[in-house]
């Protein structure tokens, strides 16, 4: 069944809506939500939230996943890449074979 996907911090956990999470990120061997500037763990690995999150959900890079509802702006950056500004303050980058992709999802040519 849908189980709600859980979000970890020490003792305490939330249930995590995908609309909420600005994205998902790899640090270490682990897997993290950044939801309104806190960092959940979460139990499962990037390509598995791949295959269960919305389509709002793109990959800008290796170890991240991010929530394109949430991104308020895009910048160039060094050597092909984009800055992502996401609503939050996080900033993070599209790395360059991503571009296309993120852009498509975007409906920008």
């Amino acid at each position: 069944a849908d189980r709600p996907l859980m979000g970890y911090d020490g003792a305490e956990s939330c249930p995590l809506i995908p609309d909420e999470v600005t994205c998902f990120f790899t640090e270490g061997e682990r897997v993290y939500a950044l939801v309104a500037g806190r960092r959940w763990q979460v139990r499962c690995r990037l390509y598995e939230l791949e295959a269960l999150l919305p389509s709002s959900f793109v990959r800008i890079h290796k170890s991240c996943l991010a929530n394109l509802r949430q991104v308020c702006r895009f910048s160039a950056a060094y050597s092909g890449t984009l800055q992502v500004h996401f609503r939050d303050g996080h900033v993070d980058y599209v790395y360059r074979r991503q571009v296309r992709v993120v852009k498509e999802r975007l409906g920008m040519k």
